[in-house]
């Protein structure tokens, strides 16, 4: 009999042992925040700081990560977490152990009262006292050990509640943005566009460094340049310039001329000039011209071109011999001196002696000098008369 109840004890030990060692779940039900302090600190955040300059008509932008005003918290937190178990398996496994429980204990208690020896008695058993007992430890072991597992874990899962108290710094809200860095930031990639009014005028990208070069006459228009006043530089979605249009139309206008130069000078002059009246393209290139620059600086001389290659006009005059040509230049050159002169005087008036606008202003407005090269003197008018 003792040693069947230590088996019975042994046995409720191991399964005790065994039901220790398994893990229960906790789930977070409830956190509690406390603010202990708050500071301000300055950190890179996601806006641009863009820098920008003109060199003559060209921006140059380079872009960099940008930094924000922000407040810091220093916060107290406490996590409450509770088992998140399922005990439906417990219970019905107490339930069911409870039964051979309660018969093992009522065998135990009523075995001294058994009488083998009397078969009339009413408290007779077959099997005597020490089969009773026997049987009563039996029992009682194995509704102990059935009852054992989930009264172990009940009470390990009502026991494994806990509260976690941890103190973090955390960032709060944003108080200013795009305010100056206290320490050096890196380039960052990011879009850049010129809008001229409601127009956009060109969409571009910093590279990887954060660099960016435009050549603002050749990106905005001719016609936008003509009828607005400024460009607008819009960065990362943000407007950061404004920049004034009168540059950009002067530049237009030197572009322009450079234009007409380069394509007056591939036009074959010769050929309309001398060609038979049955070549009908070899003036074509002087009418194209005249259409693409109707107020050049040759559309004079295309225009006449074209008049004597029509037969509108008649030369009466003979060809001028090449004395009279010298002296037509030479006169020429003493006028554009003289003109120059006055051109550049009147250009650093109106500059007030400022350097850069005085050099503009003369190379925009005022006759080439005598070492740089003239337009071609125009040939000597001739007479207009009626056809006969």
């Amino acid at each position: 009999m003792v040693r069947h109840a230590f088996a019975g004890v042994t046995l409720l030990a191991l399964a005790g042992a065994s039901i220790g060692c398994d893990s229960i779940r906790l789930q977070t039900v409830d956190t509690h925040e406390t603010v202990l302090s708050r500071t301000r600190e300055v950190v890179p955040g996601p806006s641009v700081r863009v820098q920008s300059r003109l060199r003559d008509t060209t921006l140059l932008l380079q872009t960099l990560q940008g930094c924000d005003l922000v407040e810091k918290e220093r916060v107290r937190m406490v996590e409450i977490r509770e088992p998140d178990e399922d005990l439906i398996e417990e219970l019905v496994i107490l339930g069911i152990g409870a039964i051979p429980l309660a018969a093992g204990i009522a065998m135990i208690v009523d075995a001294k009262a058994v009488y083998p020896d009397d078969r009339n008695s009413r408290k007779y058993n077959s099997v005597g006292e020490d089969g009773a007992m026997v049987g009563g430890v039996i029992l009682t072991s194995i509704g102990g050990l059935l009852t054992l597992i989930p009264t172990t874990q009940l009470l390990r899962i009502a026991a494994a509640g806990e509260e976690e108290e941890s103190i973090t710094t955390r960032r709060g809200e944003t108080l200013e943005a795009n305010v100056p860095c206290e320490t050096p930031t890196g380039p960052i990639r990011t879009s850049v566009q010129l809008r001229v009014g409601s127009v956009t005028a060109g969409s571009f990208s910093t590279d990887a460094d954060g660099m960016l070069e435009i050549d603002l006459p050749r990106a905005i228009p001719r016609s936008l340049a003509e009828s607005h006043e400024t460009i607008t530089v819009i960065v990362a979605g943000r407007a950061v310039a404004e920049i004034d249009m009168a540059p950009i139309r002067e530049a237009h206008l030197s572009l322009n001329v450079e234009r007409e130069e380069n394509v007056w000078r591939r036009i074959d002059l010769e050929r309309c000039r001398t060609a038979p009246t049955e070549d009908l393209q070899a003036c074509a290139p002087v009418s194209a011209f005249l259409e693409m620059f109707p107020q050049g600086r040759h559309a004079d001389e295309a225009r006449w071109l074209l008049e004597q290659r029509a037969g509108a006009v008649i030369a009466t005059d003979p060809p001028p011999d090449d004395a009279t040509l010298k002296a037509v230049e030479a006169a020429q050159r003493a006028l554009d001196r003289k003109m120059r002169r006055v051109c550049e005087q009147e250009c650093r008036r109106s500059c007030k002696g400022k350097l850069t606008c005085v050099t503009r202003c003369v190379a925009d407005l005022c006759p080439p000098a005598v070492d740089e090269p003239a337009l071609a003197p125009r040939p000597v008018p001739s007479k207009k008369v009626g056809r006969p």
